[in-house]
């Protein structure tokens, strides 16, 4: 379960790239592509360890003009998703 002070990476087989209309991340291992979107990119681009998920969720609430708490559910589900993916590894404070 990843929990809103826990850190979470990048995995290093993971590369991601925006596009015109998306944000893809490549699993370099599997050769699989994953489409995050407008939001998610905003998060891959976040999830470099040094930043516990309740400041990401504070940083997607600012930009994207949401309440905090809804940021912090939806982040916690698609990192979570990005973990069981293996695209990104938590550790906890």
């Amino acid at each position: 379960m990843v929990m809103l002070q826990d850190r979470v990476a990048r995995s290093a087989h993971a590369a991601g790239e925006a596009s015109p209309d998306d944000y893809l991340v490549l699993d370099l291992s599997s050769g699989r592509y994953f489409g995050l979107g407008e939001v998610g990119g905003f998060i891959w681009q976040r999830l470099d360890g040094s930043l516990d998920l309740a400041a990401v969720a504070a940083a997607v609430s600012d930009h994207f003009e949401v309440p905090v708490e809804q940021a912090r559910e939806d982040l916690l589900e698609f990192v979570a998703q990005l973990i069981a993916d293996g695209l990104a590894e938590a550790s906890s404070p």
